[in-house]
């Protein structure tokens, strides 16, 4: 491509008093079309709020290229961030987690924290769920030698697979509790301790749906 996507901060961004770290443009894009005030490049047409490389904007083909352009009007802004020198930048915690919030318009800091708080726990429980996939799919992978030796006898080969994910399913329960709950003992030691006792819970389950075979003496 002769042209490619980019996005360039203003050299010095301020709200009120306060200059305005990159980290904290990079949270904004309430973007709106902006008219170019340069004249079109060479091979370059005007056309609408950009221009246009081509033989008509209305008949686009193969190798046309439209560039269009859009700014952020300066406008109020809701931040939390940290203040350092007069500048607003990312708030580092001593666990390394950075905090940068802003939003346009007149928002209270309380909303912007609820906010981030149930997008990042929508974000953890998608990645809890793509774990416990990932985890029964890889018990799947391992009893699958088991249900291609029977391949031959469909009937027998749906049983054995039936029974294959039932045996990965309960694997793969308590194993994705264990790791949740051990990863919740630092920050919320109840959630953590129930986790674990789900985990035990259901390891018994799977004793019991699959107990030891007794071995009968021979007479």
């Amino acid at each position: 491509m002769p042209v490619r996507s980019a996005i360039f901060d203003g050299g010095d961004v301020r709200l009120g008093a306060y200059q305005v770290d990159p980290a904290v443009l990079g949270r904004l894009s309430a973007f709106a079309p902006l008219q170019p005030t340069a004249a079109a490049p060479v091979g370059y047409s005007e056309q609408g709020n950009g221009f246009y490389h081509g033989a008509d904007p209305g008949q686009p083909t193969v190798g046309d290229v439209r560039v269009s352009f859009a700014g952020m009007p300066a406008q109020t802004i809701s931040v939390v961030a940290a203040q350092a020198s007069g500048r607003l930048t990312g708030y580092r915690d001593r666990n390394g987690y950075t905090i940068v919030l802003a939003e346009p318009g007149m928002v209270p800091a309380t909303v912007l924290l609820h906010e981030q708080a149930q997008s990042e726990s929508r974000l953890t429980w998608i990645l809890r769920g793509v774990g416990f996939a990932a985890m029964l799919i890889g018990f799947l992978c391992i009893t699958r030698p088991l249900t291609m030796l029977v391949a031959v006898l469909p009937p027998l080969e749906w049983l054995v697979g039936a029974g294959a994910f039932l045996v990965a399913v309960t694997l793969a329960v308590p194993i994705t509790l264990l790791t949740i709950g051990l990863a919740w003992i630092a920050h919320r030691p109840l959630l953590g301790v129930a986790l674990l006792v789900g985990a035990v819970a259901a390891l018994v389950l799977l004793r019991r749906l699959h107990p030891p075979r007794r071995m009968v003496p021979a007479r």
